[in-house]
């Protein structure tokens, strides 16, 4: 073998061998949950709600655009007589593989809140792509009763 093709083809091995991209070696995961009880405002129109969050690794500082992300939403529905009062909500996590906490406030949409039982749902979705838009995704989701107090 020559010098030129054994150059050549140490060149063609190197190619060859697989490259780890940021995406497919590390594993993202996602996990949430509600605190039972929430507070209301004395004005009836927005309540409290907090909980506790992890998710990622997604490299730091977080991206913002692009196709790597994380996002949080969620919604409150109580039974007000025939009505159901309902409010969403939404936040931007931070998924350094920690575990945070969150607090949001939910305007009503419609109707006042009030002191009672609720039902309270959150999402949380985190997404890590490499440079080839080789994708991992983690979902979490809580959907629990809750108790409103004011």
């Amino acid at each position: 073998m020559t010098k030129k093709s054994f150059a050549i083809f140490c060149v063609l091995l190197t190619a060859a061998l697989p490259f780890p991209a940021y995406g497919q070696t590390s594993t993202i995961s996602a996990a949430v949950a509600i605190d039972r009880v929430t507070t209301m405002s004395t004005d009836r129109l927005v309540i409290t709600l907090t909980g506790r969050y992890t998710c990622g690794p997604l490299p730091q500082p977080q991206p913002t655009l692009g196709s790597t992300f994380a996002n949080a939403f969620g919604q409150v529905s109580q039974a007000a007589g025939r009505d159901i009062a309902e409010g969403g909500f939404g936040f931007t996590p931070i998924c350094d593989a920690l575990e945070h906490t969150f607090q949001t406030n939910v305007e009503t949409g419609n109707i006042p809140w009030h002191g009672g039982l609720a039902r309270a749902r959150v999402n949380v979705f985190v997404q890590l792509c490499d440079e080839f838009f080789n994708c991992q995704q983690a979902n979490a989701t809580a959907d629990m009763q809750i108790s409103v107090r004011g």
